[in-house]
């Protein structure tokens, strides 16, 4: 298998992060997939990416495409062109597109939905990581400017990939089939040797969680970032 996946960047974090961890877990699956295209807009560096492919068996390729990245433009008549150039370069591989209707290029959502309903030999997985029904009113809007409000195609070659199972839920009360949607939780690196709270960090992060919170004083704990956006 080919596989191409799709991000708007690699800036560090996020669905990047994610990208990383899949691309590790690849390494040492049970090599189904012979080669990895990485397409990605401007921002952010694939060195980071590089790294995690190492000792990597499968041949792996990192590709800047501007037309990918974030973009609010909607005028439809470069939509014929991309479809043609995603077709012509990516064609034939499996894409696995993230965050595929975010708002963030609404011509390259266009283009994919689109190629996904007239194309059914192209094989798609749409990983959705977050809703723009989720408190993106203003890229919600984009979008239906662009391409109407058939944000989720449904054929044969689609499937739909879901990082929680409250989402899972929503895409099969709107009608998605339960066989072309999936629970695919972010993967998480082996913790290694190395993982722990040891050294002088290690130290700091006791002390940290033990004064404000003497009930985790012994351990053992769980640290859970998240941002404070009111829409999460």
């Amino acid at each position: 298998m080919e596989l191409t996946i799709f991000h708007y960047h690699l800036l560090p974090g996020g669905v990047t992060s994610v990208i990383a961890n899949a691309l590790k877990a690849f390494r040492e699956g049970p090599g189904e997939v012979e080669k990895i295209r990485v397409v990605h807009g401007k921002g952010g560096d694939p060195e980071a990416l590089v790294k995690a492919a190492t000792d990597f068996t499968i041949n792996i390729i990192f590709e800047e495409n501007s037309l990918i990245g974030y973009s609010s433009s909607t005028d439809r008549g470069s939509l014929g062109s991309l479809k043609t150039r995603l077709l012509t370069q990516y064609g034939g591989s499996t894409w696995w597109v993230h965050n595929y209707h975010l708002g963030k290029n609404p011509l390259f959502t266009s283009a994919l939905t689109e190629i996904a309903l007239k194309h059914p030999e192209q094989r798609m997985v749409f990983h959705i990581h977050d809703f723009p029904e989720s408190g993106r009113w203003d890229n919600l809007m984009l979008l239906y400017s662009c391409l109407g409000k058939g944000l989720y195609p449904q054929g044969p070659n689609i499937r739909y990939a879901v990082i929680n199972l409250r989402d899972y839920g929503y895409l099969l009360e709107a009608g998605v089939p339960k066989e072309r949607v999936f629970y695919l939780p972010n993967a998480l690196p082996s913790p290694g040797p190395s993982a722990g709270l040891t050294g002088k960090r290690g130290k700091e992060i006791k002390r940290l969680l033990s004064n404000p919170f003497p009930c985790l004083a012994e351990g053992p704990w769980a640290l859970y970032p998240v941002r404070a956006i009111r829409r999460k």
